[in-house]
Order: C-alpha cells, then structure tokens, then sequence
C-alpha cells in the first residue's frame, strides 16, 4: 500500500496533491484543445478542398497559427490558476493572460483585414499604384491597430492614460 501522507506535504504555499492536480488539468485541457481543435481543423480543411472559395482554406490556417498556440497558453493559466499564489503573481497571471488574449486576438483581426485586402486587390490585378499604395496603407492600419490595441491591455491592467 503506498504511502499517500506525501500527498499532504506542503510546498511553497500548496500540497503536493494540489500540484498534480493543477498538473492533471493542465495536461486534460491541452489533450481536449488538440483533439477539439486539430478535429476542427482537419474537418475544415476537407471541406475546404471541396469548395473554389478561399476563405474556408484561410480559416484553417487562421485556427492552426493563432488559435490553436493562444489555446495552449490559456491551458497553461488555467492550470496554474488552481495553485495557490501570493496575490502580487496572482494579477501577473492575470494580466500574462490578458496580454496573450490581446496579442491573439489582435493578430485575428489584422489576419482577416489581411485576407480582406487580398481579395480585393487580386480583383483589381491590373493596378500595380492601387496595390502598392494599399499594402502601404495596411502597413499604417497594423501600427494603428497594434497602438490600440496595446492601449486596451495597459488600460484593463490599470495604466490611467486619461484621467
């Protein structure tokens, strides 16, 4: 018979058994993204062969380079969530996953203008001024984007840009 007091024994602030618990739900929550996920994304891509449209094709890529990793890091805080921490890394945490949430999802949104602006300009082929005055433009549109969204997280951090 094994010997569970182990189990009881403390370490920095949690039990031995709270660490494999958070141990277990980390490595649960990843199994079930990269099955959901990759299941998602192998259905998508069948379809995708299917269909003369692009879209369907840029959505698979948009779920397997940005979803899918953001998915992962997220499995990481939830485990690490049910650990008992002093509150000063508790709001790290928080605002680790606040950063990672924006980074991603920022990155979406300027991976759909992206696609936008590549379909409209592989119908305007014949204006190579229109195209490069454009990407020129999105250059700008990222930056912008990029600021605002920087804004969003220092301010949901609570940096105090205007008071």
């Amino acid at each position: 018979m094994m010997n569970l007091e182990i189990l009881e024994q403390v370490f920095l602030g949690n039990r031995i058994l709270d660490y494999l618990i958070a141990l277990l739900i980390l490595l649960m929550s990843l199994l079930f993204v990269k099955l959901a996920i990759c299941a998602v994304i192998k259905h998508l891509k069948k379809f995708a062969e299917k269909t003369a449209t692009t879209f369907d094709d840029f959505l698979a890529v948009v779920l397997e380079k940005v979803v899918l990793p953001g998915l992962y890091l997220s499995c990481i805080y939830l485990g690490l969530k049910t650990l008992k921490v002093p509150s000063a890394a508790s709001g790290a945490l928080n605002a680790l996953q606040l950063a990672i949430i924006t980074f991603f999802a920022t990155r979406i949104v300027i991976m759909f203008l992206g696609y936008g602006l590549d379909v409209y300009l592989s119908k305007k082929q014949e204006d190579a001024t229109l195209a490069h005055s454009l990407k020129g433009m999105f250059r700008v549109i990222k930056f912008i984007i990029w600021a605002l969204a920087a804004v969003i997280l220092l301010d949901n951090i609570g940096f105090r840009f205007l008071q």
